[in-house]
This record gives structure tokens, sequence and C-alpha cells, in this order.
């Protein structure tokens, strides 16, 4: 399903006015009404099945309580996988922690100045401002290789020092940067190119739509 599409079906079913959909969505008068055409049974089933997201999710915990008996990978005995990914690919190596102004400010500032977005800067992120957002968040600071296991320490916290977690970027405002699809890896501190294209941002989108 195509964006447009998505978003057509979202106002409709949101009760939004012909006019208001048309308005949002750009769409003239033929392509609303193809819209309309080819849509009517998707939509017609999104309004029969809504009540079920009311209980989807309990019903899931409910289904699958019984269905995991089965002992973990580690108490079989099983190779432990890498505390990383192993990626290859084009690299593009991020400002060093080390060289980071760091903002000066207090914890009780910080907390005190939280507040949530809805509208962005245009201004496109500096390579040191993501440098930043990515050492805090998703840094390795230790590496430990073991016979039996691997794990990392970071800046953020994990329940035995798991980590079960990788972080790829969708960019698209960031200097120095092509936009693209890009994995960081959190032991060089760098970014590994996935996929670059001027309409990678739509290409994610509607494949999460999918």
């Amino acid at each position: 399903m195509d964006l447009k599409s998505f978003n057509f079906l979202y106002g409709k079913v949101h009760k939004a006015s012909k006019e208001e959909i048309m308005k949002e969505l750009h769409l003239s008068e033929e392509e609303y009404q193809a819209l309309e055409e080819s849509l009517s049974e998707t939509l017609q089933q999104i309004i029969e099945e809504k009540d079920k997201a009311k209980t989807i999710g309990p019903d899931f915990v409910r289904l699958t309580s019984y269905l995991y008996e089965d002992i973990s990978d580690q108490q079989k005995g099983l190779p432990h996988p890498p505390a990383i990914k192993p990626r290859t690919g084009e690299k593009i190596t991020l400002p060093a922690p080390e060289t980071l102004t760091m903002p000066e400010i207090s914890l009780a500032q910080a907390i005190n100045q939280r507040k949530s977005l809805r509208k962005y800067s245009p201004q496109p992120l500096s390579l040191q401002e993501l440098s930043f957002l990515l050492w805090a968040t998703c840094w390795v600071k230790e590496f430990h290789s073991t016979k039996y296991n691997e794990f990392t320490r970071r800046n953020v916290p994990s329940a035995g020092s798991r980590h079960p977690m990788e972080c790829y970027l969708l960019i698209n405002k960031v200097e120095s940067v092509p936009p693209g699809l890009y994995y960081y890896h959190p032991l060089e501190h760098a970014l590994i190119k996935l996929q670059t294209s001027s309409d990678i941002a739509k290409e994610i989108y509607e494949a999460c739509l999918e």
C-alpha cells in the first residue's frame, strides 16, 4: 500500500470530510474518486473489524502465554551470538566522542527543560550533533569477549549487559551525509551505508505499511 492510499483510508476511518481529505492529500476530484473506488472494499473491511482492535492486545497475551516452554539457547549450551552484528560496507566515521563539545547543563535543568516537539526545524543536524546523540544512546565504551559469552557496556543500562538492540538510521538531513538507510556500528562509532536513494524516506515509510 502506498502512502497516499494509507492516508486516504486514515482520513475516511476518522470521518474526515471529502474536502478535508482532498486538501490534506492535494487530490483532484478525479484522484479522490479513483481512490474511493479502488479502496472501497478495504475501507469496508477496516470499518467492520475495527472493534477487534479493542481486544487484540489482551487476546495476544492470553493466547501466547503458554507457548514458550522450551529452554533458552544459553541453557542448551549453544554458541553465543555476537554482541555486535558484523557489518561491512561504505563507512562514514563520526567525530570521536572525546572531541565532542558536551552541553554544560545540570541534570535538574535537563529534566526541567525537556519537552516534546511536533514541528521540526528544516535546519539539518551537524555531524557533531549526530555523533553526540549516538554516543549518548548506543555507543559501546567497553567490549568483552570470552569463551562463553560476549557483552558490552554502554551509556544506557540493560539487564545483564545484553543490550538486545541495534540502531538503524533513516537519515534525511544531516550535514555531509547523503540521505539513506544506515547501520550505526557502536564499537567503531561509524555509520555503515546500507542503501541511499532520494526516495528512501518514502520507500521505508511505505514498507512499514505493508
